[in-house]
């Protein structure tokens, strides 16, 4: 609405990949950031995990395809449960890579806690959207 006052915030903090491998999770636009580590880091990526509606919703799928990738489409599959995300896709990462995050606020905190409790040690997550307000 026309005078609606909002805050607005420069982007901060530190979401850059480290020395170990890297596991890439995202889902919707939370893709985003994952677009910048596979162009400028691809032998770093040992597996990019994407959740969206369908593979039209999916963004920079052209760009995803230079690393290994799992997709899961909501729209034919339902919402993955994160536990069976990591028993099924992503266990034999836990011990050797860092996890990187990026996506809704409840996929996040559900997929996090899901690593964690599989043992994952370095997790990070980058997030954007009103939980920042």
């Amino acid at each position: 609405e026309i005078g609606t006052v909002i805050k607005l915030a420069p982007p901060y903090g530190v979401f850059t990949l480290k020395d170990k491998p890297a596991v890439l999770i995202s889902a919707g636009i939370g893709a985003t950031p994952m677009k910048s580590f596979i162009e400028t880091s691809p032998e770093k990526i040992k597996l990019a995990l994407h959740v969206d509606r369908d593979e039209a919703s999916q963004p920079f799928k052209s760009e995803f395809a230079a690393v290994p990738t799992h997709f899961h489409y909501t729209a034919a599959s339902g919402r993955p449960v994160p536990k069976d995300l990591v028993e099924s896709v992503l266990k034999p990462y836990l011990a050797e890579c860092d996890f990187f995050l990026c996506g809704p606020g409840p996929f996040l905190s559900d997929m996090k806690m899901a690593l964690t409790e599989a043992g994952a040690d370095d997790l990070y997550c980058d997030v954007f959207g009103p939980e920042l307000a």
